[in-house]
């Protein structure tokens, strides 16, 4: 009887094993949703250099650097634009008087377009765009004074979504 005893335990073990070991597939459905977007990031902050008589501040002039940005989109439905300053960040006193501002710019990478000036709204190709711009401050009367000066172009993606 101990023998038949130990054979059914060993069969309700064997039993109970095999039941274990069957195996059940379950998908877990994931999802999400990319919307349009637009990223930009400073690439290189420019250089405003004087002009020889002293009218213009300008990363055109000689000595002057142009400032980079680097733009990423997702879809076909953003846009660019560089819109140039109004003012001076910084400079001295009259900085502002009888001065105009403007903004040029180049576009290469997934969008090629050159020669951009001032706030013009420009399409944008899926992928990175570089944006090489240049910054003009030009004064209609009189000169730069001496002094430190700055000034901030703003670089606006928009997405149509």
């Amino acid at each position: 009887m101990k023998l038949r005893y130990k054979l059914g335990l060993a069969g309700l073990v064997t039993l109970t094993l095999c039941q274990s070991a069957l195996a059940v597939d379950v998908g877990v459905l994931f999802s999400g949703l990319v919307t349009e977007s637009c990223a930009v990031n400073v690439g290189t902050t420019g250089t405003l250099a004087l002009s020889p008589d002293a009218t213009s501040l300008s990363s055109e002039n000689a000595g002057g650097i142009q400032g980079t940005a680097i733009v990423s989109t997702n879809g076909l439905g953003s846009t660019i634009e560089v819109v140039a300053p109004n003012s001076f960040l910084t400079g001295p006193a009259t900085a502002d008087t009888n001065t105009t501002f403007a903004a040029n710019y180049d576009l290469s990478g997934a969008t090629i377009i050159t020669d951009i000036v001032n706030t013009v709204v420009t399409p944008l190709n899926l992928g990175t765009t570089t944006i090489s711009m240049d910054a003009i401050a030009t004064k209609s009367v009189g000169t730069f004074s001496a002094g430190a000066y700055s000034l901030v172009t703003t670089v606006r993606c928009t997405s149509s979504t």
